[in-house]
């Protein structure tokens, strides 16, 4: 998973870097060319990290929703596991945090994330702090699932600097399948 669409861009500049015939051109403005693109490719990318309980397939199916948005938008995405949050994550980073979780809720209080919003089962709480950090405060795990859904929505419509708050819970109580029954 490391290896991304980066390493992949960069793993084609130097095919193309190998290949290019030098008769016409001088080794010196090759060696520029190629470090430009380098750079180029460097700078367009984003390493986002994602912070979740790997445990839970409904959290797990919203993340690898949200990384490939993310990925198909020119970023990195590393997962990792929400226990090892550091105290002062990275800008750009992405969290997973639900209710029943108290050591990871007194890490997002530190960080500024609002937990104390009345959120439903199933509800969400979608933020973006200023320090760039992004969070998905639920009260279950379903809730945490349609707010990573929500915020690779608004990320495949935008981009993850664009990320507006808020604050969805069900109009129903019980969430059913819809059958297009005549």
């Amino acid at each position: 998973m490391i290896e991304s669409s980066v390493d992949l861009h960069i793993k084609k500049h130097i095919i193309l870097f190998n290949s290019l015939i030098i008769s016409n051109m001088t080794k010196s403005r090759l060696i520029l060319l190629f470090s430009i693109l380098l750079i180029s490719t460097l700078s367009r990318a984003d390493v986002i990290k994602v912070y979740f309980d790997t445990s839970k397939p409904q959290i797990t199916f919203a993340v690898s929703e949200l990384e490939s948005i993310l990925v198909a938008k020119g970023h990195s995405v590393i997962q990792n596991q929400l226990s090892s949050l550091p105290k002062k994550p990275e800008a750009n980073s992405i969290l997973f945090v639900k209710k029943a979780d108290s050591e990871a809720i007194n890490k997002a209080i530190s960080l500024g994330v609002k937990t104390d919003v009345a959120i439903q089962a199933e509800g969400f709480r979608l933020d973006r702090s200023a320090n760039g950090i992004v969070s998905v405060f639920a009260t279950d795990d379903a809730g945490l699932m349609y707010g990573g859904l929500e915020l690779a929505e608004q990320i495949k419509n935008k981009d993850i600097k664009s990320v507006v708050s808020t604050l969805q819970n069900p109009y129903m109580a019980v969430r059913g399948t819809k059958f297009n029954i005549p």
